[in-house]
């Protein structure tokens, strides 16, 4: 039976989440040296897979797929692939994954109803539980799907050629690097800001040089001078200097990461440094970054506890009975508190970094 030649990975998320199924692409990689392997993306995502050596190609596609770009990508990609791959059990990435390969892996919800005709349409299904199993986890299922042995190795962009002493002239070769990203996408996943005043205190105090990371919006530059204060003029504010697979290239020259549960965590995490990740409404069993030394597939976190570490991560988190919740802060919306995180110390969170 021959074997495949083309894969199509769908992965209709936010750029963090992509970046947690490269160890899907990296066993289709290993185990078909020759395939073609493409990544189907939303727009902007693509770049946490520059460099990526595992991925032939990028397709973008818009957020909100209009029904002439959905026949406008069935004209070009209409089964262009021995296989489709959907990440997802959504209608969207499966309808792609349909559209796009000659045969299809995919989860399916568990609802029959809602199943029948993914059932009929998809080779491979996986029925999609309520386990709290992280997402690594899930989708390395789908390679064996495909016939790959899982290989759990997440595989962080890359830019060769990116010269830190050129790009980033102000550090100072004789201290070590702690990066912080203090600005998560949504308010309910932020730590307090003079908690992060404190913690970058101590850390210069310590001897480190220290640099805080954050988006190109001015909204968010402004935001990171507001909670660095006094300190700014000690900090370097990376905020919008460099793309996600330059960052990933000051990441590996860093000795110590801080954030929240963010994308550059996660990043953070695939270089392999030492990451201290403050966690609160999300459970670290579905979303926790993934050690660099959890090659076996199996996710080391707990839904709770104050201090969790495996490989190059430690987890921090709140000792509260409902953490984590799952939900969007205490007040379920985008921008609402959280108070576990508002309980967390910088002393906690610098004793274990």
């Amino acid at each position: 039976m021959q074997e495949p030649r083309s894969f199509l990975i769908v992965a209709l998320r936010r750029i963090g989440d992509v970046l947690l199924t490269t160890p899907l692409v990296h066993s289709l990689r290993q185990r078909y040296p020759e395939a073609h392997i493409a990544m189907l993306v939303f727009k902007g995502t693509g770049a946490i897979l520059e460099g990526n050596p595992d991925i032939s190609r990028v397709i973008e596609v818009p957020e909100k797929m209009k029904w002439p770009e959905v026949k406008a990508f069935w004209r070009e990609h209409g089964r262009q692939f021995d296989w489709a791959i959907s990440t997802q059990s959504g209608d969207r990435p499966t309808l792609l994954a349909i559209l796009a390969g000659r045969k299809r892996a995919a989860f399916i919800p568990p609802e029959a109803g809602k199943a029948w005709w993914r059932k009929w349409l998809i080779q491979r299904p996986i029925v999609w539980d309520d386990t709290p199993r992280h997402v690594v986890e899930r989708y390395l299922t789908l390679a064996q799907q495909v016939g790959a042995s899982p290989v759990a190795r997440l595989v962080p962009p890359r830019r060769p050629d990116f010269a830190l002493a050129e790009r980033l002239p102000e550090r100072d070769p004789t201290k070590p690097l702690a990066i912080c990203h203090p600005m998560p996408m949504y308010a309910y996943k932020r730590w307090p800001d003079a908690q992060w005043r404190r913690l970058i205190q101590k850390l210069l105090t310590s001897g480190y040089q220290v640099a805080v990371t954050g988006g190109p919006g001015e909204s968010e530059k402004q935001a990171l001078e507001t909670l660095l204060g006094p300190l700014s003029g000690q900090v370097l504010n990376l905020a919008g200097r460099f793309r996600f697979a330059e960052l990933s290239e000051v990441l590996r020259q860093a000795s110590l990461f801080i954030g929240t549960d963010t994308s550059v965590t996660h990043l953070a995490a695939a270089n392999g440094i030492p990451v201290t990740a403050i966690f609160g409404p999300t459970d670290p069993r579905i979303w926790g970054p993934w050690p660099s030394s959890a090659l076996d597939g199996r996710s080391p976190w707990q839904a709770r506890g104050p201090r969790q570490q495996s490989g190059n991560i430690t987890i921090i988190q709140d000792e509260l009975s409902c953490v984590p919740c799952q939900q969007e802060g205490c007040d379920r919306h985008l921008e609402s508190r959280s108070e576990c995180l508002q309980n967390i110390t910088s002393d906690s969170v610098f004793l274990r970094s």
